[in-house]
């Protein structure tokens, strides 16, 4: 399971430098120029269709995690309520 989430940080890792590099400052025309390289390069059309599939694993993979941690969280109330329950067991006196 570490594995996926691994891929996961890479993933957000390599967006966060992406949407860094869009956001520095730089003059109009490299600007223009990259954006114009990005909305029209095939290969970019390929990556972005590549990163949708990837997404959505993604979200399936957060909520799994959403799953567990409800699962986890149900189990836990239950111990507790049972080992109050015990708490408060009396036994009768011995003759």
């Amino acid at each position: 399971m570490t594995l996926y989430y691994t891929l996961v940080f890479l993933l957000l890792v390599a967006e966060m430098a992406l949407f860094m590099l869009l956001v520095i400052p730089m003059p109009f025309t490299i600007k223009r120029r990259m954006f114009t390289f990005l909305s029209e390069n095939p290969i970019i059309a390929k990556i972005q269709y590549g990163l949708k599939i990837t997404f959505i694993f993604i979200l399936i993979l957060f909520l799994d995690s959403v799953n567990r941690v409800y699962r986890v969280q149900v189990e836990l109330a239950i111990a507790t309520e049972s080992s109050k329950g015990s708490a408060y067991v009396t036994f009768p006196p011995l003759p």
